[in-house]
């Protein structure tokens, strides 16, 4: 049953004068009213009944002044804070719509208008009932360790379904799949019951980026990928969400032909976690396709750190980078042995622009032998690539106020000797979207300090083993304390990268927590991060 509300007066714009709307007990309630001119704002209050997913869709219904109104709808919690907010719903319409958790009893605000447009509208509000699940019944868990591993279940069928939901902004959940049969497989990750703007990735046991998609195409935002893969495989399906949406979902794995199983004669163990906090990997069955490296004492290493602090009022200064690249160069002298002959940092002023940060990957070019560790390390702003009208999957770097595309730097490292061992690390907002170069390049690992919509955290605001921390970022605070010993878990007197990345990985998790302040570190690699071994100081 809908019922149906006429306001004749004018809504005040202020939240604290909204509007008070009695909710329909049993379905939805339909709200008509006029944005009457270009800066009318409507608010209203409601109180939910019940727990559960909401939605709020706001529809133009007729022209005022020869003007259609392109519908706007922000949706406030209790305390004024904003839980959501959408202009156009798709690309094919200028109405809007969000969908939000609410919780029973508590005061929800929303505010109905126009982008610079007026016109009438239809405020649909889809509330919970008493049947509505609880979001904890869509919930799994956010992190690789601790991926589940019950959901996805092949053992009588090709094809296996979970329903999940990504709530807080920034959830995420992670299924842990071994692959029953030899073939082609696909993932498919729908919403037909949210707005949710899906955003899927594959990772092999390693942890590794062998897959990933955005949209279906321009007018579809679910997310599909086809992969191939042998029986016993492992892999780990992280369902996501781009930009902050939030909204449940199906996530369906397939094997899209019929496979009698594979029999094979092997002792490897695929269980076994590519990510324990010791970074032991040593009985993981091996990846055919990835070279791994030795960390051969016969080789150098060489750094290239790049601080990006001065944007001259296009974008805030940041202080923090300084300090990164200083951590950084005291990583790799002090667990690495590079002196200043192989050592090149760029911090800031005068000193930094895109040419120089160019001109500082050709001397590592021009350096680097094929036995030989190069390291390179960027701190700064980043940005979404949509934000100067490139693919909303691109992210840049900001050195000054230049850009720095996820395929510029692709291109940069590929002119570094293919045999050498390339570690590239990302300490910038959005930076997760450069793990994607490595699928590309020999011998390559990025890490990232954020995921690919996530915020880095520029300034010190945590707890560290030792209170002798002032300033500098959350990642490369946590990374020198790694590399100094505190990640040794295995206690063999030496920390490898993969055990520097994880510590750092956990110790950030805990630090940030989640909703919109939770900061989640990213890796790709083709190389054994776990045989690339530094000096323990502690």
């Amino acid at each position: 049953m809908l019922s149906s509300i006429v306001i004749d007066a004018d809504p005040s714009s202020s939240l604290r004068r909204a509007l008070r709307i009695d909710l329909d007990d049993s379905s939805e309630t339909l709200v008509s009213q006029d944005i009457y001119w270009v800066k009318d704002r409507d608010a209203y209050v409601f109180t939910p009944e019940y727990s559960g997913l909401m939605t709020v869709s706001m529809e133009c219904t007729e022209m005022i002044k020869g003007s259609a109104l392109d519908s706007i709808v922000r949706v406030y919690n209790n305390r004024g804070r904003t839980i959501a907010v959408n202009n156009d719903a798709t690309s094919e319409t200028r109405d809007a719509q969000v969908q939000f958790y609410v919780e029973a009893d508590k005061n929800y605000y929303i505010l109905a208008y126009g982008r610079r447009s007026v016109g009438s509208y239809q405020l649909l509000i889809d509330q919970p009932d008493q049947d509505s699940p609880v979001w904890e019944d869509h919930d799994f868990s956010n992190r690789i360790k601790t991926a589940d591993t019950d959901s996805l279940d092949f053992i009588d069928d090709y094809e296996s379904t979970v329903y999940g939901g990504i709530y807080p902004v920034r959830d995420q959940d992670i299924f842990k799949i071994t692959i029953p049969y030899s073939g082609t497989y696909s993932i498919d990750m729908s919403t037909p019951d949210s707005i949710l703007d899906s955003y899927l990735l594959l990772y092999n046991y390693r942890y590794r980026v062998v897959a990933r998609n955005d949209d279906i195409s321009y007018a579809d935002t679910d997310s599909y990928i086809e992969f191939e893969a042998q029986e016993g495989d492992v892999f780990y399906i992280r369902a996501d969400a781009w930009r902050g949406s939030i909204g449940t979902y199906e996530l369906t794995v397939s094997c899209l032909e019929d496979y009698e199983p594979l029999v094979t004669d092997t002792d490897s163990d695929s269980d076994v976690d590519p990510l324990l906090l010791a970074g032991d990997i040593s009985n993981s069955q091996q990846d055919t396709n990835t070279t791994e490296t030795t960390g051969s004492s016969e080789g150098q290493t060489w750094l290239l750190a790049v601080a990006g602090t001065d944007y001259h009022g296009y974008a805030n200064s940041l202080s923090g980078p300084a300090v990164d690249v200083e951590i950084v160069s005291t990583i790799a002298t002090d667990q690495f042995g590079v002196d200043s002959d192989h050592s090149r940092i760029i911090c800031g002023g005068d000193d930094l622009t895109y040419a120089s940060f160019e001109a500082g990957v050709n001397w590592l070019a021009a350096s680097a032998s094929a036995d030989d560790l190069v390291l390179i390390y960027y701190s700064g702003h980043g940005q979404y690539g949509s934000s100067y009208y490139l693919n909303d999957n691109e992210e840049l770097l900001l050195p000054d106020n230049s850009i720095v595309s996820e395929n510029t730097m692709a291109a940069w490292v590929s002119r570094i000797n293919p045999a050498a061992s390339k570690i590239v690390i990302i300490d910038s907002c959005y930076s997760g979207g450069f793990t994607s170069i490595a699928g590309a390049l020999e011998k390559t690992a990025v890490i990232s300090s954020s995921g690919h919509d996530q915020s880095a955290w520029d300034e010190v605001s945590s707890y560290y083993p030792s209170a002798d921390i002032t300033s500098g970022g959350i990642f490369s605070n946590w990374l020198r304390y790694g590399f100094a010993g505190y990640a040794d878990t295995n206690n063999d007197g030496r920390v490898s990268f993969l055990e520097a990345f994880n510590y750092t990985d956990l110790n950030i998790n805990l630090s940030t927590g989640t909703g919109w302040n939770n900061q989640d570190p990213q890796i790709n690699t083709s190389i054994d991060l776990d045989q690339i071994l530094a000096r323990v100081t502690v």
